[in-house]
Parts: C-alpha cells; structure tokens; sequence
C-alpha cells in the first residue's frame, strides 16, 4: 500500500516554503540565492530519493530520473563558466522530482501543494497590488521579483491552479458541508483567483496579459467540453471570474493601463531583431549549443540592435533554450512539456473524479500560458518560476501514477523495481556529488562578497573554476597600491580569461595590465581580443583608440575611433578631446564628422570650448558645412559659435554670421544687412530671437510681451504689458550694437501708450560698453497715439561696443506700481550722412 505518514506533508511544506523564499529573493536570480535555492532542493530531493519506491517505477519515471542524474552530475563537473547554467537546469529537475515523489503519496500533499501555491500567489498579488497604490516607479505592480513580466508569469501559473481548484469547489460539494459553506468557499476562490488575475494584469506586462487571456479561453473551452462529466458550473465559475475581474480592473484603472501599454509598442520591432540574430547563433551551433548559462557571452557578436543594451537573455526561451543547449535537447525539453500539456488537458475532458479532473484542468492551464508567455520572456530563467513550473509539471504527470503500488511478481515488474532501486542509488550519488560542488561554489560567493584580499584568495581557492575570483584578485594586485604585484595580477587575470574566454571585460582589463607593465604588444593583443568580442561595442573600440593614443599611433587611433563614433555616436565629444590632446592634425579630427545632427553641435560646441589654434580653424571651416545642411541650426543651438566670434574679438565676422544664420532659418532683415538700421529687427517682424546681435528679453513676472499686428511701418509691433505688481526698475529690452567711432548717429522709434500709470514713462537710452548714457529718448506717459520719439549722438572713440535699453526708472512714490501697456514699432540708428568737404 501507498505509505500516508505524515513526512509526505511535511516536506510538501518544506517545498513549498523554499518556492516562498525563492520568490521573496527577488526569484532567486542573485548568483547566492540561486545556490541557496539548488542546495535546498537537493536537501529535499535526497530526504525524497532515500524513502521507498513511491508508485509504480513505469518507463518515464525511470527515464526522467536518469536525466536527473545526467543533470546532476554535469553540475558536479560542470566548468566556473557552465556551472549556473547545469546548477538553474537541475534545480528545475529536482522541483519535478520532489513534486512527483509527493503525489505518488496519495492526495494529501499534493492538496497541500496546491493550497500552498495559491496562498503563495494570493499574497505575491497583494504585494503587487499595494505596489501599484505606493511609491514604486510608474506604479507598476512587480511583486518581489523585480521584472514585471515574471512576476505575471508567475500568477498566471498560480491563477491556473486556483481555476482548477474552483472546479472542484463549483462542481463538488465535500461530505458533511452545508451548500451555504460550499457557496461560500467558491466565492472565496472566484475572489483570489480575480486578485491574481488583477495583480498580473496591473503588472503592466503585454505579454503577460496576452497569455492570461489565451489561458482563460483554454479553461473556458476545457470547461465546456467537459460538461458532460458533471462540470456544468465550470464555464459559470470561469465567467464570474472574468466578470469579477473587470470589475475590480474598473476601479484601479486598468482599462487606462492596458491601452496605454498596448499603444506602446516600438521595442517590438527591435525584439523580432533579436530573435533573428538568437536565430543566427543557434544556426552556427545547432547541435551541442554554445554551453549552458553562456548565452549573455556569447551573443555580443550577433548582436545587431540596441548596441548600447547587453542582452543576457533572447527574451524568448525557446531560442535561448535551443542556443544554450543545442536544437536536440530543447526539442526534448519542450516535447515533454507540451506532452505533460496535452496530457493534462485530456484528463481535464475524460476524468470522471472531480478532484483530478479539476488538477488536470488547473495543471494543462499553467502549462499552457508559460507556453504562450515564453515566446516573448524568458520566464524560465528565473530559477523560482522555474521551480514552479517543476513543480506543476510534476503534478500533471501524477496524474498517470497508479493510485496504489500494486505488485507485480513477473520478471518484468522485479526488473523495474531494480531498476528503480538503482536509480535511486545513482540520484542520491550524484545529488550528493552537485550538493558538494555549489556548497563550494556558494562558500566562495560568501567570502569574495567581504572584498578583502585574504579572502578573495580564500574563495578561488574554494572554488578555483570560477573565473571571477581570479578576476578580481588580479584587479586588487593592481590597483591597491598596498599589494601591488603586477606579476600576481597578469597571473590571476590570465587566469581569467583561461576560465572565461568570451569575456570582453577580462580581456580588456589584462591588456590594461599588461600595458601598465610594460608589454606593449601583449596589451595590443588583449584590447584587440576584447573587441573581437565586444565587436559591437563603440565603447571598447575607443578603449581600444585612447591605447593607440598613448602608444602614439595615431593612424591606427583613427580608424578605431571612426567606427567607434559610428556604434556610438555620444562617444563624439570623447573621441574629439582625445584628439585634441593628442595634438593630432586638423585632418585626423575631421574624419570624425558625424552623420547626425544632434553629433555634429555636439562635436562643433566642444572646438568651440578648446582654445589651440587647431580647433578654432576647424570649427570656423566645419561651420558653413552645418549652417548650410538641410536642417540648419536654430540661433540659440547657433549660439555657441556667435559667442566664439565675439570672444575673439571678430565683430565683423559676427555680423556676418549672425545675418547668415537667421538667413538660414528663414529670418531676412535687408535694412540690418544693408547697414540702413544698426538695429536688428527694428521693425519686430522677426521673432525676437535673442543672441549676441538680437533684442533680448529680461526674465520676470514683472511684465509680459508678445509681437502683434499693429504697426505703423510693417504687419507687427512689440507690445509690452504691466500688471501694476510692482514699483519697477524696468530694464526689460535690451540688444547690443557694435558701431564706428567718431560718427554721429541718428536714433529713433515709434511708440504709443494705453494707461501707463506713475510719472516714470517708457524711454530708450544708448549705453556704451562702461553703462554711461549717450543718448536717452523722451519717456512715454499715460496714454498717448503713435509718436516719433529720437534723438541724435556722436559716438566717442573707444565706445564702439553700445546697449540698447527700453527702461522705466522707479517711481519716487514707492507705492505707484506701473500698469498698462506700450507698444514699439520702427526702432531704428542710422549714420548720419558725413558733411560735404
């Protein structure tokens, strides 16, 4: 007979309890709880794998423990480099195993299984419900792990479960209960189950919500097949939950939510380049794949969008499945998982006992929306929800295990039993063997974790394969300069790259130590190694540059920083400086042009900081090539270069070039360009555009100003109005003017008023550059008609740099705020003709 003790309940619970810790740690995807989490299950799976034959030991079962053990003792042996990935594939196994074992116990744990899942999910939803109402970013609902699409991933499997649950609530009533109490526990379900469903949707992931939907649909179709079998209150079950969940989705805005996900989709484009270029590496290594957990290596060189992004997954595990471990065994893995699938939905339409049937809907459910949701995330490399899903997955195929171990003297039936009997011997060897290698692997994280030299000695001693001990041991003999050894630091780091071959980041650092030793050639060949790995990264081709810098080969900088600017085009401004200090030839740095615009301000604005003579000649011979693009600068992205001229005293170039690029924007004043008017856009039918030459507006609240069309000369007038806030010492509008010496200068405007409070009116005054008055105009008062205000001066030698100001001095009555409004027109200064000889 089945053994019902009590241990069967008990490590139920215990598993139960490590999923709860796996999830609470994030998924347990840091590189500690990930070891943390495989030596717990092993634990598990050696107290399981110690009892007596559970069930019978049919061909699969058999089978699937001998995976088991080729799992497991590939990470007994597996490399530094591997060993996540044999260590995230075992666990996986192990969670199966341990989910197998307790069904084949009878009923009892696997109800605590369930139960303890959906409590799990219903309080990892309340948790991301109160995440949406509190201070997280965007107000997304995330969980505890972190990324929201696993988090989804994670209910909907748990949501699953509860529907196959509310099946056997809905359709069967237990021995001794009131219908009251069966109606009640139905409600409680249809209520967690519609948090579960609402927590997932909140959590904002597109793919999560597709998958949900596509599960709700196969549970609704799996219900009314089944109806026939008694399960008439199935599909009710299913539309109360929808309905139930709408609702609640009503009152936390998810309909808002949702659309505005859905309305943003512009990665997905970059997505589907993605999945090519998987595709690509899975076609160069289609048999044997490129090594478990090595894919964030080795798909740098495939890589072909988002080049600033590192990609440590495909975003789809069935690629990344197929690429880690070849095209052989992801057939095997997904085979049987789509196997255990349309197994369980069988049993879902054929069971006739409610209680499995019931489990094989909420199992065939689970299955199929991490199905679904694994074609756009990468849902199973999260070690926790891959644990769920073992463990899912095994509660599924209890489902074929016979209900009681019948005997079977035949010589078939005592060659099973021995057989089981050896697995069993075999499983708790290599458990044992891989418990060993990550209770290594996990002591060594704990002690290179304090950073502390002795330590870090400590740890790849403990476990010598994984590169990053050696790593950074080589980084601390190189820059603590109490320890430094640069021959320890070449070792450890040499040592490395040996465990790790395809890390562009250990290659990049060796060839920094070999640099600071001395080994040029060797240093040449280590950055050259790391962009071959790094082949796409504009950031390690300009490492890469600033070494040929200092090594003083310039030709070879070049070549290297062009594509660097290319894959990168921000590195512009570093790639610029680097030049520069390297004093290379005004040619050398115009190879770097860059193609887009927003690069080539960038690019110019930095000559325009830089004081050789280099840079200034070439800011002035690229200038043109920008001003006369198809998208020219704006004045104030021309601002930079204006001010450039007017600190090199190049007035007359300034004047130039500031009619040039209004010109270019499509701004004429032909009286400025001519010399009729000194005074830029005098008549105020340009905007005011600012600039060293352009009327500027003081900052304030003071009063307000806008062009309007009320001129006497042209279609436009400046109107200026005061809100009567304050007793102001107006000075609002200004625009500098570079004159000749020696001339005498007519200066003239047109204005009107419209209630100008307080006897301080409106005027002008010309200021030379020491803010002396050379002319003041008339002040406008109250309200008056359009009028010719002007006034005439000479201007003095060594006063060519002027200010034009429209200013109102304070009133002498502290309380008389101005108020009202003016409005400008034909501002004009014009040289007066010379007088005859």
């Amino acid at each position: 007979m089945v053994r019902r003790g009590t241990w069967p309940i008990v490590l139920a619970l215990a598993l139960l309890g490590v999923l709860f810790l796996g999830l609470w740690h994030f998924g347990a995807t840091e590189p500690f709880r990930r070891a943390e989490l495989f030596l717990a299950l092993a634990v598990l799976s050696l107290l399981a794998a110690a009892t007596p034959r559970l069930g019978s030991p049919r061909l699969g079962v058999l089978l699937s423990g001998a995976a088991g053990v080729v799992l497991l003792a590939g990470t007994a042996l597996a490399s530094g480099l591997t060993l996540a990935g044999w260590m995230h594939a075992a666990t996986g196994w192990m969670a199966l195993f341990l989910s197998l074992r307790l069904a084949s116990q009878g009923r009892r744990p696997v109800r605590v299984l369930v139960a303890g899942l959906i409590l799990i999910g219903v309080l990892e939803a309340f948790y991301g419900l109160r995440q949406t109402m509190g201070d997280s970013l965007d107000h997304v609902a995330t969980g505890t792990l972190v990324n929201r699409n696993h988090f989804a991933g994670m209910l909907n499997m748990v949501l699953a479960l509860a529907l196959g649950h509310l099946v056997v609530t809905v359709t069967r009533r237990r021995r001794r209960e009131r219908r009251s109490e069966s109606v009640a526990r139905a409600w409680l379900l249809v209520l967690g189950a519609s948090i579960l469903a609402l927590a997932a949707l909140l959590s904002q992931s597109r793919g999560g919500a597709l998958s949900l939907a596509a599960m709700m649909v196969l549970v609704a179709v799996l219900a009314r097949r089944g109806r026939r079998s008694g399960g008439r209150g199935r599909s009710v079950a299913v539309a109360v939950l929808a309905v139930t969940v709408l609702a609640l989705g009503l009152v936390f805005g998810l309909e808002e939510v949702l659309l505005d996900r859905f309305a943003n989709v512009s990665s997905e484009g970059e997505r589907g380049v993605l999945y090519r270029d998987t595709l690509k590496l899975v076609a160069d290594h289609p048999l044997a794949g490129i090594g478990p957990g090595t894919y964030r290596f080795r798909f740098r060189p495939y890589q072909s969008t988002g080049l600033s992004v590192r990609f440590d997954h495909a975003h789809n595990d069935y690629l990344e499945t197929a690429a880690e471990w070849g095209i052989p065994a992801a057939l095997l893995f997904w085979g049987f998982v789509a196997w255990r699938f349309l197994a369980a939905a069988r049993a879902a339409l054929a069971e006739r006992e409610t209680w499995r049937r019931g489990l094989a809907l909420g199992s065939a459910a689970a299955i199929f929306t991490i199905l679904v949701h694994s074609m756009v995330d990468f849902n199973l490399q999260i070690p926790a929800n891959l644990t769920l899903l073992a463990v899912v997955l095994g509660l599924a195929w209890s489902l074929e295990l016979k209900a009681k171990d019948e005997e079977d003297e035949s010589g078939a039936g005592r060659r099973r039993r021995a057989g089981d009997v050896l697995v069993r011997l075999l499983l708790a060897l290599a458990l044992a063997a891989a418990a060993w290698r990550v209770a290594a692997h996990l002591d060594a994280l704990r002690l290179a974790s304090t950073g502390r030299l002795a330590d870090l000695a400590a740890a790849a001693e403990r476990d010598p394969a994984n590169p990053e001990h050696a790593y950074r041991l080589g980084l601390v003999y190189r820059d603590v300069l109490a320890v430094r050894d640069l021959a320890e630091a070449r070792g450890h780091l040499e040592r490395a790259v040996e465990l790790n071959p395809y890390s562009w980041r250990y290659r990049l650092e060796l060839g920094r130590t070999y640099e600071i030793s001395g080994m040029e050639e060797a240093a040449e060949a280590s950055f050259q190694a790391a962009v071959a790995r790094n082949p796409k990264s504009g950031l390690y081709r300009f490492r890469l540059a600033d070494f040929y810098v200092r090594r003083g080969d310039l030709t070879k900088a070049l070549g290297e920083l062009e594509q660097a600017v290319e894959l990168d085009p921000t590195l512009v401004e570093r790639g610029l400086v680097l030049l520069l200090r390297s004093g290379a030839s005004r040619e050398a740095i115009e190879a770097l042009w860059p193609s887009r615009r927003e690069e080539q301000l960038r690019f110019l604005r930095l000559l325009a900081s830089r004081e050789p003579d280099t840079a200034a000649a070439l800011l002035d011979d690229l200038w043109p090539r920008l001003l006369g693009a198809p998208s020219p600068p704006t004045p104030d992205e021309g601002l930079f270069y204006l001010e450039h001229l007017e600190r090199g005293g190049r007035f007359t170039e300034l004047r130039a070039q500031w009619i040039a690029l209004a010109r270019a924007n499509g701004h004429e004043d032909p009286d400025f360009a001519a010399h009729r008017n000194e005074v830029w856009n005098g008549e105020f039918e340009l905007p005011l555009a600012g600039g060293p030459l352009g009327w500027r507006l003081a900052a304030g609240d003071a009063f307000t100003a806008v062009r309007e069309v009320d001129g006497t000369t042209g279609a436009h007038a400046l109107r200026m109005d005061f809100p009567g806030e304050e007793n102001i010492d107006f000075q609002g509008l200004r625009q500098r003017l570079r004159l000749a010496a020696g001339r005498a200068y007519r200066f003239s405007f047109a204005g009107r008023s419209r209630d100008l409070t307080t006897e301080q009116g409106i005027f002008f005054q010309v200021l030379d550059r020491e803010h002396r008055v050379i002319l003041e105009t008339p002040p406008i008062l109250g309200t008056t008609p359009w009028a010719q205000y002007s006034g005439t001066f000479t201007l003095p030698a060594g006063s060519e740099e002027l200010t034009l100001l429209l200013r109102r001095r304070p009133s002498r009555r502290i309380d008389n705020r101005l108020a009202g409004s003016v409005w400008l027109d034909s501002v004009r200064l014009t040289a007066e003709a010379a007088d005859a000889p």
